[in-house]
């Protein structure tokens, strides 16, 4: 969460399915919008490794 210190209305949430923004948080019922343009999710579904190197 980044709450904008010039403006304490506007807060940006950040998860791992995108970042929310509302500018009224101070409101009883703030609005969010998602700001999730652009936004790719990456993720490593295996590693390998080189064989150790054999000794004479």
């Amino acid at each position: 969460m980044e709450i904008d210190p010039a403006d304490r209305d506007h807060i940006l949430y950040g998860h791992g399915g995108g970042v929310w923004e509302t500018r009224d948080a101070s409101s009883a019922t703030p609005s969010w919008n998602e700001l999730n343009d652009g936004i790719e999710e990456t993720a490593v579904l295996g590693l390998a490794t080189p064989p150790a190197p054999r000794t004479p």
